[in-house]
C-alpha cells in the first residue's frame, strides 16, 4: 500500500511527498525531504516516521499541533487522513489512491467560529419618556433601512481553504525514474519480483514473470506513477514467461566482482557466457537471469 505526505495549506499547498523509506525531515532547509517555504517553518521543523503502530511526528525546531490545535512534542499514532499543523501549515498522511480533501483544515473552521460576532451585553433597563422612545424608534427604523439597502451581509462567511491539485514532479533522467520506480516497487512489496532495466536509449523496461496478479499490481503502480510523475524516459513492461527447464544443473552460485555459476559437471559459467543455447544474463540476491528463446529467471 502506497502512502504520501500532502500539504493542505500555505505556500506549498498541493505539494506531496511519496513516503518511500522509514523517516522524512520536514522544514525550510534545502536538505529536507519535504521543503516548506512559509516564514513560520523552521529549517529542521519536524521528523515524520513510520512505525509498527502507524505514523509518528516528532517536533525538532518548530511547533507541531494536533488536529485539535494542541501543541505537542510528538504525535505517536497519526492516523492516515488526519491533518496536523506545523506553525499553522496543515499537512496529512494519506493513501496515494485516495482523493484530496476539499474541506477546510481545522484551523479554517476554528477561525471562522472565532470571527463570529460576540453578543453585545444588555444595558440596564431604565424608564424613558415617550418622546425619547419615539426618537429611538425612528432612528432604529432608519438604521434598519440603510442596512437593508446596503446589500451587505455583516455576518462573516465561512472560510474555505482551497486545496490545489497536486502538480506532477518531472524526473529529468532515466536514473531518477528508475530510482523512483524501484522505491515504489519496494514499498508495494514487488521489489524482488520486478526487474528494472535502463536501455541504451535511456528508456526503462520493467521485466516481470507472466503472473496475472503481478501484472495487475504492476499496472496499478504504473498508473499511480503516471498520476504523480512525468518522466523523460519511456517506460515499458516486458512479460517474462515462466522459466523452462535448464539443460544443466546448477551446483554452485558465486557472487562478487565477477559472479558466475558452476554446473554439476564442474563448468564455470560467467555473465554473458552461453551453454547449450542458454546465456547467463545476470545474478542477483535471489535469482539467476537467463536468455534462451525468451528471457527467464530461476530462483536460487
Amino acid at each position: 500500500m502506497l502512502y504520501e505526505l500532502r500539504v493542505l495549506s500555505g505556500l506549498n499547498s498541493g505539494a506531496l511527498l511519496p513516503l518511500t523509506g522509514t523517516q522524512w525531515l520536514i522544514g525550510s532547509s534545502p536538505d529536507a525531504d519535504m521543503v516548506l517555504y512559509d516564514a513560520a517553518i523552521a529549517q529542521n521543523h519536524c521528523q515524520l516516521r513510520t512505525t509498527d503502530n502507524g505514523w509518528q511526528v516528532e517536533a525538532l525546531q518548530g511547533a507541531v499541533l494536533t488536529n485539535e490545535g494542541r501543541r505537542v512534542e510528538q504525535i505517536d499514532s497519526l492516523e492516515p487522513g488526519t491533518p496536523f499543523s506545523l506553525a499553522g501549515i496543515w499537512l496529512c498522511v494519506a493513501q496515494s489512491d485516495t482523493p484530496w480533501e476539499t474541506e477546510s483544515p481545522p484551523s479554517a473552521q476554528a477561525d471562522s467560529q472565532q470571527s463570529s460576532y460576540a453578543p453585545v451585553a444588555e444595558r440596564p433597563r431604565r424608564r424613558v419618556n415617550k418622546v425619547v422612545a419615539a426618537v429611538c424608534f425612528f432612528l432604529a427604523i432608519g438604521a434598519f433601512g440603510v442596512g437593508s439597502f446596503s446589500g451587505k451581509d455583516e455576518r462573516p462567511e465561512d472560510i474555505s481553504m482551497p486545496v490545489s491539485k497536486p502538480q506532477k514532479t518531472f524526473l529529468e533522467s532515466a536514473a531518477q525514474t528508475r530510482e523512483m520506480l524501484a522505491s515504489l516497487l519496494q514499498q508495494a512489496g514487488l521489489g524482488q519480483r520486478v526487474d528494472l532495466e535502463i536501455t541504451g536509449n535511456d528508456d526503462i523496461i520493467l521485466h516481470l514473470v507472466g503472473d496475472d496478479k503481478l501484472q495487475i499490481e504492476t499496472q496499478a503502480l504504473l498508473q499511480h506513477f503516471a498520476q504523480r510523475y512525468q518522466s523523460a524516459a519511456q517506460i515499458s513492461v516486458d512479460i517474462v514467461q515462466p522459466p523452462p527447464p535448464l539443460p544443466f544443473r546448477i551446483a554452485l552460485v558465486v557472487k562478487g566482482e565477477s559472479p558466475y555459476i558452476v554446473t554439476d559437471n564442474g563448468l564455470r559459467v560467467f555473465i554473458n557466457d552461453e551453454i547449450n543455447g542458454i546465456k547467463l544474463l545476470g545474478i542477483n540476491e535471489e535469482k539467476l537471469i537467463f536468455q534462451g528463446k525468451t528471457r527467464f529467471e530461476v530462483p536460487w
